[in-house]
């Protein structure tokens, strides 16, 4: 007697056998025995039966349940499920007579609103901010943070499909309650590249305080890639903070842009050389040789 089943790693066909074969079983039979090294360690037959017997339901919407139980308030708007309501009861799930019907009436009952909320989930996670410099601390007790909304893929069709959910609405992106101005594609471009980069400036308390850049169509807002997210992260990330820099290392970083290889780092990670203690020490010793001849004079 034998019990078929399938593996989940390489999804291949198996069998659990309660007998020895009498050939051996090659490589190209398009199945494979359950069979392990001891003896002692072979499942029994009611074992092997009730894994591959006990099989989970089928139904969709108990995981889904389940899955919004596990996750956070601030997580769920990131997770989307589209239900088709049916007229009458639902088709077998082996009735492919029935696959047509179904494609027609998912076309026909499509909830626009939610697919929306979809469309700018997913073209929001197209923009990603990039630091242009490290942060520096200013004098009214915060960090200024300079740097770049970029996009990946065709701008054009990326506006295309905002402008599918929203035709009159302003474009633009917000840094929590702080506007970071509106979205041109026609002027918001990298002289490099020519892609979409638009310049963008906020304050921060710490680096290390979490933000938020959002991209805003009309009254709808939607967060971009990465976010929320520290400054000092993607500090860390681009390597604006680290004392090896140089234009070794530049070259071996992945860049949006080889404009971003001539980003503005902090002196003290530039490679450049402060004058030899000698110099120095003899500049010194002058300044203190022509003091002491002043004073000599005077007296």
């Amino acid at each position: 007697m034998a019990v078929t089943t399938t593996t989940t790693g390489r999804a291949s066909t198996r069998i659990i056998t309660n007998y020895n074969g009498a050939a051996y079983i090659g490589t190209n039979h398009g199945y494979d025995t359950i069979r392990p090294k001891d003896s002692a360690l072979e499942p029994l037959l009611w074992q092997a039966g009730r894994a591959t017997s006990a099989a989970p339901g089928l139904d969709g919407e108990l995981t889904w349940r389940s899955l919004l139980c596990s996750l956070g308030k601030k997580a769920l708007d990131r997770y989307f499920r589209l239900n088709i309501e049916f007229a009458g009861p639902e088709p077998r799930l082996d009735d492919i007579s029935a696959i047509d019907d179904l494609s027609r009436h998912v076309t026909a009952t499509k909830d626009d609103a939610q697919l929306n909320k979809v469309k700018l989930a997913l073209l929001a996670s197209s923009f990603f901010f990039e630091l242009r410099r490290a942060p520096k601390f200013d004098s009214c007790g915060f960090y200024v943070c300079q740097g770049e909304i970029r996009l990946r893929g065709d701008h054009m069709k990326i506006l295309m499909g905002l402008r599918s959910i929203d035709k009159t609405g302003s474009i633009g992106f917000w840094n929590d309650q702080q506007s970071l101005g509106c979205m041109d594609f026609e002027t918001d471009k990298c002289y490099v590249c020519n892609k979409f980069c638009k310049k963008v400036c906020f304050f921060v308390r710490h680096p290390t305080e979490k933000v938020s850049i959002a991209l805003a169509l009309g009254e709808r807002r939607r967060q971009i890639s990465g976010f929320p997210q520290t400054v000092a992260w993607f500090s860390t990330q681009q390597h604006l903070d680290t004392p090896f820099y140089d234009e070794e290392v530049a070259d071996t970083l992945a860049w949006s842009c080889e404009c971003r290889k001539r980003d503005d780092r902090p002196v003290s990670v530039l490679v450049k050389r402060r004058p030899s203690n000698t110099s120095l020490t003899s500049g010194t010793a002058k300044r203190v040789k022509r003091g002491t001849s002043s004073k000599g004079t005077s007296s």
